[in-house]
């Protein structure tokens, strides 16, 4: 089947091939019945055969480094992904692949500012390809908790495309999760700016960018106007908001604390304290790096008896009923380790004498085939 002429470039240019790549319609047409075929082999030889003689267009490139993620050819895939950044900087599929790969081996956090690159390099037109690697880091945002970035990419898919349902079904499951703390639900609204600031005119060219949802243009400029007005609570409560979008908990935390060190009113000033809280990667600041280490054991009774009769060793009860629902044994023994004996019955309890935990102890017997 002939294509249109008038039909939209694979490039991701937004342009109709007759006004972008009308001298490669021949060999689209080829490359279309190939991928109706399911040929995607023989699509990606074809298309290695064009650019053997120097033939990289970005809407071929953009065919071939969707065939090469959907064969799983990741490492090709990648390295592909790279030459086509190179040669089309400004290409939106181009980043959206490249997101899409930094998705896959890092996280969703990390794939955001290739995002963003390629929501700002689609000039007003959303491709297809890109609509779909919104949705693909949305829902890794969600699964990796960050709930307010991944929020905000979908309540952009509805302004996309408001006949595709899923986004707004998405919204509503986010809103009766029980795992999202209340005050996460929902985003703080954007305070105005004040008629009569002196700054106005740079604050509305800061935030311009969001008609587009260049999210980071939009957060760098707040910034920038943040180092001229640092008693702006205007200022710090918008920059908090978009930082929330682009998943940089530590930026979004110091605008929460910068609003709620100024003088606003104090139910305000608490909600986006808790709020800092509640996005810091460590709420507390006593967050410490876990280390799991198995060992096998050869003689699990003897170990067992070693463990019961340490004095560093404080025995903990056992919850069997934790353990079945991985339809897995419970542990024989479980104990806390700490770094000297036990203080007996409180005797000269203080902070420098009290023991502390330096890990946990469970002993396992024999595990069968279940």
């Amino acid at each position: 089947m002939a294509i249109d002429a008038y039909s939209t470039c694979p490039g991701g240019t937004g342009k109709k091939i007759k006004f972008c790549c009308p001298d490669l319609l021949p060999e689209l047409e080829k490359i279309d019945r190939m991928l109706e075929g399911e040929q995607f082999i023989a699509c990606t030889q074809h298309i290695d055969r064009m650019e053997a003689h120097g033939q990289y267009r970005a809407c071929v490139m953009a065919i071939k480094s969707e065939l090469l993620r959907i064969s799983n050819q990741m490492v090709a895939a990648h390295a592909y992904t790279e030459k086509f950044l190179e040669k089309f900087p400004q290409n939106p599929i181009a980043w959206s692949e490249s997101a899409l790969h930094t998705a896959a081996s890092e996280s969703g956090r990390a794939a955001i500012p290739k995002l963003q690159k390629a929501i700002a390099c689609s000039g007003g037109h959303v491709d297809g390809r890109v609509y779909e690697t919104i949705s693909l880091v949305a829902n890794l945002l969600l699964e990796e908790g960050d709930f307010a970035a991944g929020r905000a990419l979908l309540h952009l898919l509805t302004a996309l495309d408001p006949e595709d349902q899923q986004p707004m079904e998405k919204l509503v499951h986010l809103n009766r999760s029980a795992e999202i703390p209340l005050l996460l639900k929902t985003d703080p609204a954007m305070i105005p700016c004040p008629d009569n600031a002196p700054w106005r005119a740079k604050y509305e060219n800061a935030v311009a960018p969001l008609m587009q949802a260049q999210w980071q243009i939009a957060a760098d400029r707040l910034a920038a106007l943040a180092a001229d007005v640092p008693d702006s609570p205007v200022v710090w409560n918008n920059l908090s908001l978009i930082r929330s979008w682009l998943a940089d908990n530590e930026g979004t935390c110091e605008a929460l604390r910068k609003f709620a060190a100024l003088p606003v009113p104090l139910e305000d000033a608490v909600e986006a304290a808790a709020r800092a809280m509640m996005t810091s990667d460590d709420p507390l600041g006593d967050a410490v790096n876990l280390l799991r280490w198995n060992w096998p054991v050869s003689d699990a009774e003897r170990l067992q008896e070693l463990l019961l009769s340490e004095p560093r060793i404080v025995q903990i009860p056992v919850e069997a009923s934790l353990w079945t629902k991985n339809n897995a044994p419970p542990p024989r023994v479980g104990g806390l380790l700490l770094d000297r004996p036990a203080l007996q019955d409180g005797a000269d309890l203080s902070v420098d004498t009290m023991p502390k935990v330096l890990g946990q102890v469970l002993l396992f017997g024999r595990q069968t085939d279940r």
